[in-house]
C-alpha cells in the first residue's frame, strides 16, 4: 500500500488520524509532516479530535497518487502526488471579556490567553468546542466552520446570548457574576481566573467575574488551600451550587454568589509557642496565643508558630475540623553514646532523626527538627546533607511520656510531628510512614 505524507504545518493544531471505511489510520512519526499508509480508495477524511472530523475528503488512486474534489482546492494541495498539504482558514477568537483563558477541545491544544485576540487556522468541520481552561470547570461553547470559512454557533449558544459569530470572527462575552466573600477572614482566588494584581479577590469588597457558562468552577482560600465546593454559572448568568453547601453559600438563582464560612478559634495556650497566623488569613492574631477567624470549607490550612508550620487542617462543609495525615518519614532513636555511672544525675543520650525524601531517590529534606519532651524543648537541630539530625541530651523524661519530634518542612516536604516513647530511647525504632508526603 502506498505511503502518503501529510503536511499539516499550516494548521494551528495537528491532525490526529486519517479515517476511512470506519477505520482510523494513525500517522507514522511525529511532527507536522507524518506519513500514513493507505489502501487505494476514495472518501478518506482528516480527523482533528475525538468528535471533530474535517468536512473535506480525498482519494488514494491505484497508482498511489492523491486526488480530491476541486471544491476542496482551498484546503488541500498535492493532486497527483503522494504529499497532501492541508491548509486551514483563518478564524479569529476574541474572548477578551472573560476573566479566564479558553482552550479548544483538541489534542495538544494550548490555552488561549484572554488578554488578546487569537487567529486560528482551522479546517471546515462540525464539532469544534471551546472550553474554560480553569481547573475542574466543565463548560462548552460549540461551533462549526463552514466550507467558506464562516463560523456558525451551536443553537444553544446562540439562544444563550453569551457569544456572537460574524463571518470568520467568534466573539465570546461570557456571563458576569458577583462574588461576595466579605464575611470571610481571607480572600478568594478563582482557580484558572487570574485577576489583576496578586490574583486574589480581597475580602474587603465584592468582585465581578466574567466566565464562560459551565459547572465545576472553584476557588482557593490561600496558596495551596483548595476550597471544598464548586459552583455553576448558567447560560442566563445565574449561579448554582450543591445543596450540601447551603450552610455557607447563598445566592442560588441570582447573579451573586455569597461565600461564607464557619468561625474557627485556634489556640496555642497549651503549646510552647505563640501563633504567627494561618495561611490564607488576612488578620493577625488577636492575642499571642489565640486567633479567631471565619474560614470557608477547604483543605490545606496551616497554622504558623515560632517553630514553623503545624500539621494541616481541613474545614468541612458542616464546619467540623479535621487534621490531615502528616504522612512523612522515618525516625530512629539511637543507642546511648556514653553511659556514666549509675549514680550519675545525667545519662547523656543521642537522639537521631532521619526525614525521608518525598520521592524515593529524590532530594533530601532541608530545614530544622525540634525535639521536645514533657513540654520542654530539648533542642533544635538543622538537617544535614542526607536529611539526618542528631541531638545529644541529658534531659530525657523518665516517666515514659515520650519524645516529640517536629520537622518544619520545606518547599517540597510537608511539616510532620511524631512521638517516640522515651523508655525506648536505647532501642532503635522506625516509624513506617502511612503514605508519601505531599508538597507544600
Amino acid at each position: 500500500m502506498p505511503s502518503i505524507t501529510l503536511d499539516a504545518s499550516e494548521l494551528t493544531y495537528p491532525l490526529v488520524a486519517v479515517t476511512g471505511g470506519g477505520t482510523d489510520y494513525l500517522a507514522d512519526g511525529a511532527g507536522p509532516r507524518p506519513e500514513v499508509t493507505l489502501a487505494p480508495r476514495a472518501g478518506y477524511r482528516l480527523r482533528l479530535g475525538d468528535s471533530t472530523v474535517a468536512a473535506v475528503s480525498f482519494e488514494v488512486r491505484e497508482d498511489g497518487g492523491i486526488d480530491f474534489d476541486p471544491a476542496f482546492d482551498a484546503f488541500l494541495e498535492g493532486r497527483g502526488g503522494r504529499r497532501l498539504t492541508v491548509r486551514g482558514v483563518p478564524v479569529t477568537v476574541d474572548a477578551r471579556s472573560l476573566d479566564h483563558p479558553l482552550v479548544l477541545d483538541l489534542p495538544e491544544a494550548a490555552p488561549l490567553a484572554q488578554h488578546r485576540v487569537h487567529e486560528l487556522r482551522l479546517l471546515p468541520a462540525d464539532g469544534y468546542r471551546l472550553k474554560a481552561a480553569a481547573g475542574t470547570a466543565d463548560s462548552c461553547l460549540a461551533f462549526s466552520v463552514s466550507g467558506d470559512g464562516r463560523v456558525r454557533l451551536d443553537p444553544a449558544v446562540t439562544d444563550g446570548g453569551y457569544a456572537d459569530a460574524a463571518g470568520r470572527t467568534l466573539t465570546v462575552r461570557g456571563r458576569t457574576i458577583v462574588v461576595d466573600g466579605r464575611s470571610l477572614s481571607h480572600g478568594l482566588l478563582p482557580v484558572g481566573a487570574p485577576v489583576t494584581g496578586t490574583g486574589f479577590l480581597p475580602r474587603t469588597s465584592v468582585h465581578r467575574l466574567t466566565l464562560l457558562p459551565g459547572s465545576g468552577y472553584r476557588f482557593q482560600a490561600g496558596p495551596g488551600v483548595s476550597a471544598d465546593f464548586t459552583y455553576t454559572v448558567g447560560a442566563d448568568g445565574t449561579v448554582d451550587y450543591p445543596r450540601s453547601c447551603d450552610a455557607f453559600l447563598a445566592g442560588r438563582g441570582t447573579d451573586t454568589l455569597v461565600v461564607g464560612g464557619f468561625p474557627v478559634l485556634l489556640s496555642t495556650v497549651r503549646a510552647d509557642s505563640d501563633l504567627g497566623g494561618v495561611t490564607a488569613v488576612d488578620d493577625l492574631p488577636q492575642a499571642p496565643r489565640e486567633l479567631a477567624a471565619v474560614l470557608t470549607p477547604a483543605t490545606g490550612y496551616f497554622a504558623r508558630t515560632a517553630h514553623g508550620l503545624c500539621s494541616a487542617f481541613r474545614v468541612a462543609r458542616d464546619g467540623s475540623l479535621t487534621f490531615e495525615d502528616t504522612g512523612v518519614a522515618s525516625f530512629t532513636v539511637g543507642h546511648p553514646v556514653s553511659v556514666p555511672p549509675e549514680d550519675s544525675d545525667e545519662r547523656p543520650t543521642t537522639l537521631t532523626v532521619r526525614v525521608a525524601a518525598a520521592v524515593p531517590g529524590g532530594r533530601p529534606p532541608r530545614g530544622e527538627v525540634t525535639f521536645r519532651a514533657g513540654g520542654r524543648v530539648l533542642g533544635t537541630v538543622r538537617l544535614d546533607d542526607v536529611g539526618v539530625a542528631t541531638l545529644r541530651t541529658a534531659k530525657l523524661p523518665t516517666d515514659g511520656a515520650g519524645i516529640t519530634v517536629f520537622y518544619e518542612g520545606d518547599d517540597e516536604h510537608r511539616p510532620v510531628t511524631a512521638t517516640v516513647p522515651s523508655d525506648d530511647a536505647a532501642t532503635a525504632q522506625q516509624l513506617s510512614p502511612p503514605g508519601p508526603p505531599k508538597n507544600r
